[in-house]
């Protein structure tokens, strides 16, 4: 479900669980994390749909989480070599596996031809 599905269903219209609209109030929160702490601490409404719902601690365990996303993130981009290194020896091996499925495809056909003359 997109989100826009999300927070017209669970946010909009009330329906869900508690959880699915915390959930989603928080994916919103995390898209706009400057606006969704203002309206936390000051209690203020606005644009920040389903900030009612969200604590200043469910606020600062998912920016925390993203903070270790991007860490991670940072990570693999630094690590250059060594991500492509993984991603071009899984790209080789299924391509193998296409080739060799042809070959014993072919081969099959091939025998198959010979035992019928």
């Amino acid at each position: 479900m997109t989100l826009s599905a999300q927070v017209k269903k669970y946010l909009f219209d009330g329906k869900g669980t508690p959880e699915q609209q915390k959930a989603t109030a928080m994916r919103l929160a995390k898209l706009a994390p400057v606006e969704y702490t203002n309206a936390v601490i000051t209690g203020e409404k606005g644009v920040t749909i389903g900030a009612k719902l969200l604590t200043a601690d469910d606020l600062v365990e998912a920016f925390e989480a993203e903070i270790q996303l991007s860490k991670a993130v940072l990570f693999e981009l630094q690590q250059q070599n060594y991500f492509n290194k993984i991603v071009a020896k899984e790209f080789i091996g299924e391509q193998q596996k296409l080739y060799r499925d042809c070959i014993k495809q072919l081969q099959a056909e091939e025998a198959d031809n010979a035992a019928t003359t």
